[in-house]
């Protein structure tokens, strides 16, 4: 950073034509006053001055003073929105000993002057201004800066594999139960986000208030991952399940979703068509709509049971009715979840004044 410094010194003040219409003379910056300028924002206590460097002094006594140094300044950042986020940082000097009464601070346009060489591969910077203030017993000169972080770094590194990750964790629910493999590959998922979370940890802020949103996003996938572990082992029971018990009516009715036909009311059975249920008895002879008749209230009874689905319905079916559910849910909540998170981290990112 190259600092230029001006002020008037009426001491230093003379006539040209006095002495052969010389205008400018110039004296190392230990021989004459400068006002003692500091960051009132360092992580290093640096005073701004070299005296092995010139300061030009007019006849006017007007003295400029222009010193170059690296300055590393302290700022504030909200990491919520991380790595889409937006700063504004403020790098303040101020004339340490002297009140502004004594030395007053101002600064000319256009302020900050940007090489046309700057740049930086994380940072852009995208506005500054400049403003004149007082802090405590000083008169302070602040440069406010604007800064945008470029994310597609961290987008390509950490979130579109953590986004995959996620996509992918749901198609266990496509295995077959009698693979063997549906176990071992949701826990191997849920290893592999364990792992991408360490690696990825040194580039996560270091920072709870506000906490990132995207350490909020790693850990829900890390849940969600784990209760994609937890219906897995749980449905294989239920595929295997060795049992005379029927499934329940809660079974049939996940399974009527999975097949698509939750609203239908008439059944067919074997090629003749039943009354729906509203139209049945279960007791005395009976007729179906063909004419047939039903001899006793226990054997139309048997029908109306095969007609819900309660003989038919067996527990691999509930299974299969299950990984369609989930996976069909789980599909649809890691995509669209995943983009309406990056949306939102993208576009709520704002610059907010100090």
């Amino acid at each position: 950073m190259s600092i230029l410094s001006t002020w008037t010194d009426e001491r230093l003040s003379w006539n040209s034509s006095d002495y052969g219409g010389i205008t400018e003379v110039l004296y190392y910056q230990g021989e004459v006053w400068k006002p003692p300028l500091i960051l009132s924002t360092p992580i290093e206590f640096v005073t701004i001055w070299n005296d092995d460097m010139h300061v030009k002094v007019s006849s006017d006594g007007i003295v400029t003073m222009e010193n170059g140094q690296v300055l590393e300044s302290a700022c504030t950042f909200n990491m919520e929105n991380w790595p889409f986020d937006k700063q504004v940082c403020d790098v303040g000097f101020v004339p340490i000993d002297y009140r502004p009464s004594q030395v007053l601070l101002n600064i000319r346009e256009p302020g900050v002057v940007v090489m046309s060489t700057f740049s930086s591969s994380e940072w852009t910077l995208e506005r500054q201004t400049f403003i004149t203030d007082s802090i405590g017993y000083y008169s302070e000169a602040r440069f406010r800066f604007y800064i945008k972080r470029q994310s597609s770094f961290y987008v390509l590194s950490i979130l579109l594999p953590m986004i995959g990750l996620n996509v992918i964790s749901t198609l266990v629910f496509l295995l077959p139960n009698d693979s063997g493999e549906r176990v071992g590959y949701s826990i191997t998922i849920m290893l592999s986000l364990s792992v991408f979370l360490t690696i990825v940890t040194d580039d996560l802020p270091k920072t709870s208030n506000p906490v990132s949103l995207l350490c909020i996003f790693l850990n829900m996938s890390m849940s969600l991952s784990l209760l994609i572990m937890l219906i897995t082992i749980l449905n294989m029971r239920i595929y295997f399940k060795q049992s005379d018990e029927r499934p329940g009516k809660f079974y049939r009715v996940l399974v009527k979703i999975a097949k698509f036909d939750f609203f239908k009311n008439n059944k067919v059975m074997n090629g003749k068509f039943v009354q729906p249920k509203e139209h049945r008895t279960n007791g005395g002879a009976g007729q179906s709509k063909d004419g047939q008749s039903v001899e006793d209230g226990e054997s139309y009874k048997h029908t109306i049971d095969e007609c819900d689905g309660i003989e038919s319905t067996t527990w691999q079916e509930v299974s299969h009715a299950i990984d369609v559910i989930c996976f069909v849910f789980f599909t649809v909540l890691t995509s669209l979840g995943s983009l309406i998170f990056t949306a939102c981290m993208a576009s709520g990112s704002k610059y907010k004044e100090p």
